[in-house]
């Protein structure tokens, strides 16, 4: 669904061109799937040069999937399809919580 509003309100490119770096955070990503899904849409619109992607997520259980697509095996070998850098990476965080709250530093 943002990818579709990003798309309908994409006219901001045509005057700036292609970016250097484009961020993404995922919040509550999960897998990545949020997250790729953008690696995937730069692909497609040319958007910037390079994407570092990072999923924000309170559950542990995602961040070896994470850097397994981040890591050195695989990020390169995607990065090489899409044609442009890529980065994915995760980092526990509680949405409940403060910013600064602890468990979020």
């Amino acid at each position: 669904c943002a990818l579709i509003c990003l798309h309908k309100r994409s006219d901001w490119r045509a005057s700036t061109g292609r970016v250097p770096e484009v961020r993404v955070a995922s919040l509550g990503g999960g897998p990545g799937n949020d997250a790729c899904g953008f690696l995937a849409y730069n692909a497609l619109h040319n958007i910037a040069e390079r994407v570092a992607a990072t999923v924000f997520d309170f559950s542990e259980a995602w961040e070896p999937l994470c850097k397994a697509i981040g890591g050195e095996a695989v990020m390169p070998r995607v990065a090489a399809e899409l044609g442009y850098g890529a980065a994915l990476d995760f980092a526990r965080v509680d949405l409940r919580a403060a910013v600064d709250a602890e468990e979020n530093q």
